[in-house]
């Protein structure tokens, strides 16, 4: 009996001092697993370490899309430079003391490059813009730093808007939000028409006094000259007293909306615009006579009325190669003596606006719109502002509501009327 206890006690302590072992053995064998790991981690975070500052830092250099309104001046474009990393502290020129952040600062400030674009604030388009390394830094970056340092070059764009509002499709919509109707556009340096409906025009169209074709994409490739349309609605717009400061700009308008008018001018103002006169007879105007300095010519003697007419008509000849062929005599005052001396037909009106009375646009405008009707002869006078802008805003409405704008002449013969010298027309 105490034989087998013993044994009983003996078996117990061997298992007790072997599950002791056991746990030692794991204790050691788990002190081992922790440091090799530790060793592995420590290994592991110096090999990313060195690799951080041996592999090449990535630096984008961007250029954002810049805007500008057609007709602002053009911006001072910069590029942004930016790197991926967390060594912005690693030496890029040991010599220099240059480090990634000190050379990410000196792109930012514009140095190593410049920008090469062509664009023309008064065309709207979008036009590319280029970053153009410096030939010594591109050198330094290939023979150098390229082990160190990787730059992404992103080229950007500036657009240029047009200041009457955008494109939609085959359609433009004007900054108050319609779209434009009856109307030429310049776009991207072309021209475009839009009709009534407000949809871009291809093909063959009459426009005004203009048989124009365009492309496919709706480019004006030519303008050519259309008969006036007898069995349309026409008017004549006259201007007395110039050429003055604004008549080219008049004469701008009249071009774009291939509409004529009859200018009859002051012999003394011809010298001081002579390009004026030479467009009116580029663009089909018709050149009148309003004598030299505006005198009377019921007043004159025969000698002083020729004089008169002849002198300018020699200032309007050497402004454009041709004189005037129809005289508007000062103050629509005419006799027997003025129709004996005056050589070509003479014009009066059946419209006066009295826009040098008013000497209001608004007043002028309405004048025009309720008194306009086929075969009226329009009197305004292009010396004065006011009056200009009455016909800048004219014109397009006009136009727009197919009326023809014709000279005096091309009405005469639109109604059959044939112009005879010495006598006196005033509405056809």
């Amino acid at each position: 009996m105490n034989q087998q206890i013993e044994h009983t006690a003996t078996h117990t302590e061997s298992r007790r001092i072997s599950q002791h072992r056991k746990r030692a053995k794991l204790h050691r064998n788990m002190k081992i697993g922790i440091g090799c790991t530790a060793a592995v981690l420590l290994v592991f975070t110096a090999f990313l370490t060195v690799r951080a500052y041996t592999q090449p830092i990535d630096i984008t250099l961007k250029l954002e899309k810049a805007e500008i309104m057609q007709g602002e001046a053009l911006p001072n474009l910069k590029a942004t430079a930016v790197y991926k990393g967390k060594s912005p502290d690693k030496m890029l020129d040991k010599k220099r003391k240059l480090t990634i952040k000190d050379f990410v600062n000196e792109l930012n400030s514009g140095k190593h490059y410049t920008l090469s674009y062509n664009a023309d604030a008064s065309v709207d388009s979008t036009y590319p813009v280029k970053i153009i390394l410096n030939k010594d830094f591109r050198k330094r970056m290939k023979e150098k730093w390229a082990s160190k340092v990787r730059l992404d070059v992103q080229d950007g764009t500036l657009v240029v808007k047009n200041r009457l509002g955008a494109w939609e499709g085959k359609k433009f919509r004007l900054n108050s939000g319609e779209y434009m109707t009856g109307d030429f556009l310049t776009s991207g340096g072309n021209t475009y028409y839009f009709d009534e409906n407000g949809d871009m025009v291809t093909g063959q169209r009459q426009i005004g006094l203009k048989q124009c074709t365009f492309d496919k994409d709706g480019r004006l490739l030519s303008k050519g000259e259309a008969s006036v349309q007898p069995d349309r609605p026409m008017i004549a717009l006259t201007f007395d007293d110039g050429p003055g400061e604004r008549t080219q700009e008049l004469l701008d308008v009249l071009e774009r909306y291939n509409a004529h008018a009859t200018f009859f001018m002051q012999g003394m103002n011809v010298p001081k615009y002579p390009d004026a006169v030479k467009k009116m007879s580029e663009i089909g105007c018709e050149l009148g006579n309003h004598t030299y300095n505006h005198p009377d010519l019921t007043k004159q003697k025969p000698e002083r009325i020729k004089r008169q007419i002849e002198d300018t008509n020699a200032a309007i000849q050497n402004a454009c190669g041709q004189p005037a062929n129809l005289l508007r005599p000062p103050y629509g005052a005419i006799n027997d003596a003025v129709r004996a001396d005056a050589g070509m037909p003479l014009v009066l009106w059946s419209v006066d606006t009295l826009d040098w009375k008013t000497k209001d646009t608004a007043a002028t405008i309405e004048s025009i719109r309720s008194s306009a009707g086929d075969g009226a002869v329009i009197l305004l006078h292009d010396i004065h502002s006011f009056s200009i802008d009455a016909a800048l805003a004219v014109i397009p409405e006009l136009t727009r509501e197919g009326w023809q704008l014709v000279t005096v002449s091309e009405m005469a013969a639109a109604k059959g009327v044939s112009l005879e010298n010495g006598k006196t027309y005033g509405s056809f």
